[in-house]
C-alpha cells in the first residue's frame, strides 16, 4: 500500500472507531480529537480578528471581540495542551481538558448582555 495509503489506513481506521463508540479513550482518538479541536480554535481566531478589522473601535461587536479573545487562546492553549497529555500522560485528563475549555464557552459574556 505504500507509507500514504497506511497513513490514510490508520485516519479512516481512528475516525470509523470514535465513530463505532468503541474506542474507550484510547490515546490516539483523543489526540485527533484534540488536533481538530484545536484547528477548529485557530480557525476561529482567525476569523475573529478579521471580523474584527473590518468594523471600527466602538462597536458593540469589537467590544465583544476584544473580551472573547482569552476564551481563544485559552481554547489553543487548552487543545495544545491535551495533544501531549492524551498521549503520553492519561486521555482522562485530556478529556477533563476539553470539559473545561467547554465550561469557559459555555459561561455567557457579560458584554453581550449589555450590548445596546
Amino acid at each position: 500500500m505504500g507509507e500514504y495509503g497506511t497513513a490514510v489506513h490508520f485516519i479512516v481506521d481512528t475516525v470509523y472507531n470514535s465513530l463505532d463508540g468503541e474506542n474507550h479513550f484510547e490515546r490516539v482518538t483523543v489526540a485527533v480529537y484534540a488536533a481538530l479541536a484545536l484547528l477548529c480554535g485557530i480557525a476561529y481566531t482567525i476569523l475573529q480578528s478579521q471580523i474584527v478589522k473590518q468594523y471600527n473601535d466602538t462597536t458593540a461587536l469589537t467590544k465583544y471581540a476584544s473580551t472573547a479573545k482569552w476564551k481563544a487562546y485559552a481554547s489553543t492553549i487548552g487543545y495544545t495542551a491535551a495533544i501531549p497529555i492524551a498521549l503520553y500522560i492519561n486521555p482522562i485528563i485530556a478529556g477533563c481538558i476539553f470539559f473545561a475549555v467547554s465550561v469557559v464557552w459555555l459561561i455567557p459574556d457579560r458584554v453581550i448582555e449589555r450590548a445596546e
